[in-house]
């Protein structure tokens, strides 16, 4: 199957000379925590003095996988094709000269996928939460389904510890139709089909890093 990683750019040029993200979250402050309980809420950013602003924009305490703030261009693009099941807000930036600019975030509803996962030939490891990405040197822990996993992730959680997917196979469950998929909270990546990154690509959409990847596999 042909995909890509959809992620952030990291292009100084493009979006800037910062660290942590375009964006200084404003509030509210556990955004994270009411977009996965499917509350419709207004989030509030700041644009960082010297960040640049893009069609996709990164804040880092928003989260990584499955939120992501984009322009109304990006967000009319994306809904020309299959996303997906998935949540709109509003986010009003403050810009650097005190003007303000309403873009979206686009939330991934968790789990989608996870009945689509052949647990038992994907590859998890077990990383320190500061090791992006994995090196493959990492120990390999054997996963049964979505509940053990979450069983095991929260053990180890105690000890600092994170089960990232290496490798993820899907079953006949999966439907290939989807153009951008999410496969969180075991994978922090999003993936994008061939013809949604050739339409980013032509549109000249800002701010995306897109890399060819055989990490979804069937």
């Amino acid at each position: 199957m042909s995909y890509f990683f959809l992620e952030h750019s990291t292009d100084t040029s493009e979006v800037g000379y910062v660290s942590w993200g375009q964006l200084e979250l404003i509030t509210p402050y556990n955004a994270d925590e009411l977009l996965d309980k499917n509350i419709n809420i207004k989030i509030q950013c700041q644009q960082k003095k010297r960040a640049k602003l893009t069609d996709l924009v990164s804040c880092f305490k928003l989260g990584i996988g499955n939120n992501y703030i984009i322009s109304q261009r990006m967000r009319v693009l994306l809904e020309t094709f299959y996303l997906q099941p998935h949540s709109f807000s509003t986010c009003c930036i403050e810009k650097v000269d005190g003007s303000f600019v309403e873009y979206n975030v686009l939330h991934f509803n968790d789990n989608f996928f996870s009945q689509a996962v052949d647990f038992n030939r994907s590859v998890f490891r077990v990383a320190d939460t500061c090791t992006f990405p994995l090196t493959g040197e990492e120990p390999i822990v054997h996963v049964t389904g979505y509940l053990d996993y979450m069983s095991k992730k929260e053990d180890l959680a105690l000890k600092l510890l994170e089960l990232r997917a290496e490798r993820i196979v899907v079953d006949e469950h999966f439907n290939k139709k989807y153009d951008m998929l999410s496969f969180y909270p075991f994978d922090e990546h999003t993936y994008i089909s061939e013809k949604l990154r050739n339409v980013l690509i032509n549109e000249q959409v800002s701010g995306v890093k897109l890399t060819e990847t055989f990490k979804l596999q069937e």
